[in-house]
């Protein structure tokens, strides 16, 4: 396996089929057919990223109605609760993706009202669906999206409840702002993951520009306009007193962070261990970093994980009301044995922060700790410690 397979994550560059997406495909089994008509309690929507100008529109439901189908689409409590693979797979495959091609600047119709109000919703909606066949059952994995089980081509959709949204969710949709605006008023009001659902079906943004967005987009462009909008204060606050190391691990992902207290940089190192999910067989490594004034293009190596990491640094950052440069390590193993989304590094990353830290005066001290945490060969690497050695020594001559 070749290091092309690092960096692609499932998306084809290769130019053939995955054959690591389809073993894993193989492995989970158990996902029940449904019926052409059923009542679900939607908690999500969905919108694919093929067929552009026209995109698969697509509400997420169980086929039963229960008001706690929240939980089918709720990473945070799947974080807090410990959730391991199997159990996310066993939440996740009960719902039906219930789909249909719609212009990425459609008018509106009844498919997307629905998902609109879904969206913006406190809790799942009860709808009625008719799909236009019975569905094939499949398993979709998605690097960026938590997977999705049943997909079907929807015929009818139709909400049978009194939908309840927040007041001041509905103002801030209502207001005819850019969507970076609106996204960072609504970061105050309600999770990440309800408003990447929001910018998915084209309810954010200036009413000209307005316009439906895949998923696996909105996941990433959500989490760096939060960002953006934190760092801006970030960058104006002292810098921490100490060189700060916090720990965490989840679902196999270790990660290590190190805050430095100068002012603000990123990295994120990031390593799947031999037999982990997207290394099969050899260590991989992917690398992105940014400096003080950030990035212009796409961190393509880490790809949306970089994104997370340092959406869950920022909100740290900003709650303490400090700045630092900052180095997340991540060690991915076996235990990952199957891709969830980034979610499950933007929980974990904010998971680090939930524990106590340890403190030590100089950068020496903290990479020393880090060699007894982390195995893989990142000080080398690293453009991050290359950057403040540099400073360091320029510092000193003058």
């Amino acid at each position: 396996m070749d290091s092309l397979c690092i960096r692609c994550k499932g998306k084809g560059l290769c130019g053939k089929p995955c054959k690591i997406l389809a073993a894993a495909r193989a492995s989970v089994a158990g996902v029940k057919s449904v019926k052409e008509r059923f009542s679900g309690s939607a908690p999500g929507v969905f919108v694919g990223h093929y067929g552009y100008p026209k995109l698969n529109l697509g509400i997420l439901s169980p086929a039963f109605v229960d008001e706690r189908a929240w939980m089918l689409d709720a990473p945070g409590f799947w974080y807090d609760k410990k959730y391991p693979v199997e159990r996310v797979l066993q939440n996740r495959y009960q719902l039906i993706n219930s789909r249909r091609p719609t212009k990425v600047k459609s008018t509106r119709n009844k498919l997307l009202d629905a998902a609109q109000e879904i969206a913006m919703a406190r809790r799942p909606v009860d709808s009625e669906f008719v799909l236009k066949k019975k569905p094939r059952v499949a398993v979709h994995l998605d690097t960026r999206n938590a997977p999705i089980g049943t997909t079907a081509d929807v015929r009818r959709v139709r909400i049978t409840e009194n939908v309840k949204i927040k007041g001041k969710v509905d103002y801030i949709v209502s207001d005819d702002l850019k969507a970076e605006e609106q996204i960072n008023k609504l970061h105050n009001i309600i999770d990440v993951n309800q408003i990447q659902r929001i910018l998915s079906v084209g309810l954010l943004g200036m009413k000209s520009q307005k316009k439906i967005v895949p998923t696996r987009w909105s996941i990433t462009a959500t989490d760096d306009m939060v960002f953006k909008g934190l760092i801006k204060d970030v960058k104006r606050q002292p810098f921490v007193n100490d060189y700060l190391l916090f720990e965490n691990e989840y679902l196999g992902n270790h990660f290590v962070i190190l805050l430095m207290p100068r002012q603000w940089s990123f990295e994120v190192i990031e390593a799947w261990r031999p037999n982990s999910f997207w290394s099969q067989g050899s260590l991989q490594i992917a690398q992105d970093y940014e400096s003080f004034f950030g990035r212009k293009t796409y961190a393509s190596s880490v790809t949306g994980g970089y994104y997370a990491a340092r959406l869950g640094v920022a909100e740290y950052l900003a709650k303490i009301r400090r700045q630092a440069s900052v180095l997340v390590l991540r060690e991915i193993s076996s235990k990952y044995w199957l891709p969830l989304g980034v979610w499950v590094v933007r929980e974990t990353a904010r998971g680090c922060f939930a524990n106590k830290p340890l403190r030590f005066n100089t950068l020496d001290a903290a990479i020393e700790e880090i060699k007894q945490r982390i195995r893989m060969p990142w000080q080398r690497r690293s453009w991050l410690l290359r950057e403040l050695k540099q400073k360091t020594v320029r510092e000193f001559e003058t």
